[in-house]
Order: structure tokens, then C-alpha cells, then sequence
């Protein structure tokens, strides 16, 4: 929750993490060691915070509201990854408006708040598009990536043979890219 009108000493992020403004409007002012800054708050915002980025003093005044905060632990990014990929680096942005960020974190929000009724799958696709976007923003040769490969024709039937035969099964984005011996970044980008 974002209340009215609140200030807070030190605080850093160990892990990178994303903030989205589901409701609320003001102001804040951030003080980063010697340097300031003043920002607004409304909803739809997100706010990105790399890792190890410290905020000596924050204020704020305003409207209460909520935000939704996603945090992208090394081990958790990594395993989506894979080995094979670049690490998930979220460079400290404010005041970004995407809507396609917003709508997975709420997204993502809403499944976890109603206990996760569709499944692991449908919650690890929607961390995989997360997660893809951001890596993307992240790592500027992504965008220079030669041709998107897909999974060959025995590897779709073998995914759909595993998902007709245990439909009712949790399945998840990690167990389906281990049937191909290949990370969910790889499976899920194919």
C-alpha cells in the first residue's frame, strides 16, 4: 500500500524488482546520496530498480493507493534463463509507462492473489513474458537476434503427447523444457 503522506529512511534492493502503481497520485522525492530527484506517482507507473540501488531518504505526499512489486531473485531469473543466456539486468528506470509490463505484473498479481487457479503453467508463461521483456530492455543485443529457431516438428508432438496425456497434471514451463533437455528461456523463446 502507498499511503498519503509518509517518508522513510535507507533502503536498497538487493535483488532487482519492478514497481507498479495500481492506484494512488503524487509526489515523491528521492534522495541518492548526493544527488535528488523528484517524481511523480500515478497509476500505470512502474518504477525499475536494479540490483544493489540504495535511496538514502524517501518522501512522498498524495492520494493512498497500492502498487504491485516484483522482485527477480538471481537463482529464480537464472533458472528461467538458462545457462545459455545473458543474466537478467534491470537498469533503474522511473516513472516508465508500458503497458504490457503492467498488464503481466497485474497480470501475475491476480493469479497469485487467487491462488494460482490456472496452474503453474499458465503462471510460469506469464513470468517467462515478463522476465523476456525486461531481459530484452536489458541486454541490447537482443534486439539484433538473427532468425527465431522453433521447436522441430517431433518436439511439438512430443510436448503435446505429455500435455494430452496429463492435461490434469500441473504441468510448467520447466517441466515441458525438460522433456527436451533444453532451459525454459530456450523452450519458451522456441
Amino acid at each position: 500500500q502507498i499511503p498519503a503522506d509518509a517518508e522513510c529512511g535507507p533502503r536498497s534492493f538487493a535483488d532487482p524488482q519492478i514497481q507498479i502503481a495500481c492506484s494512488g497520485l503524487g509526489r515523491r522525492w528521492l534522495n541518492l546520496g548526493t544527488r535528488s530527484l523528484q517524481l511523480g506517482t500515478r497509476p500505470g507507473m512502474i518504477e525499475v530498480y536494479g540490483s544493489d540501488y540504495e535511496i538514502s531518504h524517501t518522501r512522498w505526499s498524495g492520494r493512498p493507493g497500492d502498487c504491485i512489486v516484483i522482485s527477480f531473485p538471481r537463482a529464480v531469473t537464472e533458472q528461467l534463463l538458462g545457462d545459455d543466456s545473458p543474466p537478467l539486468r534491470l537498469l533503474t528506470r522511473h516513472e516508465l509507462f508500458d503497458p504490457r509490463i503492467s498488464r503481466l505484473g497485474f497480470e501475475l498479481w491476480q493469479e497469485a492473489h487467487r491462488g494460482m487457479p490456472n496452474g503453474k503453467l499458465y503462471a510460469g508463461g506469464l513470468s517467462m513474458a515478463l522476465v523476456g521483456l525486461l531481459w530484452r530492455q536489458g541486454n541490447e543485443k537482443a534486439g539484433s537476434a538473427g532468425k527465431a529457431v522453433c521447436l522441430s516438428p517431433a518436439q511439438q508432438q512430443r510436448v503435446r503427447d505429455v500435455m494430452d496425456d496429463d492435461l490434469a497434471a500441473d504441468l510448467s514451463i520447466e517441466r515441458l523444457a525438460a522433456l527436451l533437455d533444453m532451459s525454459a528461456y530456450q523452450f519458451s523463446r522456441r
